[in-house]
């Protein structure tokens, strides 16, 4: 623990305590980046999944509004669409 005397720090406590700041606002800011670099990776896994379901509601319309001939000639049945939009091919 640094003590003050009359005249302050000494001198090896006062570059002991710069030293210690030193890393600790190292370690602060390495520890920030860290919660800004999870932060944004959740919020492009959130993006991401809003492009997936917005792409399959999509497919899931394009394909209601084809007769069942054309449904036929692609190779689909209307009970398939679901199954289709959701995996993007048939299973």
């Amino acid at each position: 623990m640094l003590q003050c005397t009359k005249t302050g720090f000494g001198k090896a406590e006062k570059a002991g305590y710069f030293v210690l700041y030193k890393y600790r606002s190292i370690f602060l800011f390495r520890w920030i980046m860290a919660m800004n670099l999870q932060i944004f990776e959740s919020l492009s896994r959130i993006g991401a999944a809003i492009h997936e379901s917005r792409q399959r509601a999509r497919t899931r319309a394009e394909l209601s509004r084809l007769t069942d001939r054309q449904l036929a000639d692609i190779g689909i049945s209307r009970s398939d669409i679901p199954a289709v939009a959701a995996r993007g091919r048939r299973y």
